[in-house]
């Protein structure tokens, strides 16, 4: 009952208020005046609330508007993140360049450097793919260095613009070396499965030591002498036999070779 007295007099007040808005003349005006007198409370109650609508709306507009600028600035904050990635690597990159080529330079050597593109990697097989090749004058044989002279391996197959590389840590891998002592005790680097270096045949009568250097020995053509394979670790020897054995310990990780050089030959 209430509920239709409320459409009655909802639908009353519209027509009232639709016959005061087009201007029905003195016919309606007295309906008019008195409408307006019954609705003037509700004015008063009404712009309250919308305006307290309109500051909800406001706010809520507002709130979005944080809600993008907070979303732009993680899209901005990722980006950076990124750059900053990159340049670090860059930076890192160049910082072993920078070593190769101080150590090189230094040594009267011309070199070309190259970053590692691809590699074969197994319990047997040790070799990584660079890209450079015949035509930066890279040839089979040559040396192949890293972070400060460091000998990592030698090309073993040369195409126009990349080339395979041996690291000495592969099976098949065998460089003449010396221990930097008073005789330069010699001996031949060689893999130990894939996962260590050691430096066998050396003679029993040499005198070698914990950490003292090891480098080629110049023996081979086209790996100067010179070049850092690493230091003496443990001595291993039996009194009978002819030769003995020393692990060799080194500060490069092979499994992370990027920027190299090869050794072209002498200035």
């Amino acid at each position: 009952m209430k509920r239709r007295l409320y459409i009655i007099t909802g639908v009353i007040l519209a027509v009232v208020t639709l016959l005061i808005f087009f201007g029905y003349g003195t016919i309606v005006k007295p309906f008019g005046d008195l409408f307006t007198l019954i609705l003037r409370p509700l004015q008063g109650k009404s712009f309250p609330a919308a305006q307290a609508i309109n500051d909800y709306l406001a706010r809520h507009d507002k709130v979005n508007d944080l809600v993008a600028e907070n979303e732009n600035i993680k899209n901005d904050l990722e980006k950076l993140r990124i750059e900053n990635s990159r340049l670090r690597s860059e930076i890192k990159d160049l910082n072993i360049i920078r070593d190769e080529q101080e150590f090189l330079d230094n040594q009267g050597y011309t070199y070309v450097t190259a970053r590692a593109i691809g590699r074969t990697s197994d319990n047997i097989l040790e070799e990584i793919i660079i890209n450079v090749g015949k035509k930066e004058g890279v040839s089979d044989g040559l040396a192949v260095v890293s972070k400060q002279g460091y000998l990592i391996g030698k090309v073993v197959e040369t195409r126009e613009t990349i080339s395979k590389v041996l690291l000495i840590t592969d099976s098949r891998s065998e460089i003449a070396a010396e221990v930097q002592n008073e005789t330069g005790a010699p001996g031949l680097i060689v893999s130990h499965l894939g996962l260590s270096l050691i430096m066998d045949l050396i003679p029993q009568n040499e005198i070698i030591q914990s950490d003292q250097m090891i480098i080629t020995s110049g023996l081979e053509s086209n790996i100067p002498k010179g070049l850092v394979i690493g230091r003496i670790g443990s001595v291993a020897q039996n009194p009978g036999d002819i030769f003995k054995q020393a692990a060799v310990i080194t500060d490069l990780d092979y499994r992370r070779i990027d920027i190299v050089s090869v050794i072209i030959g002498q200035k």
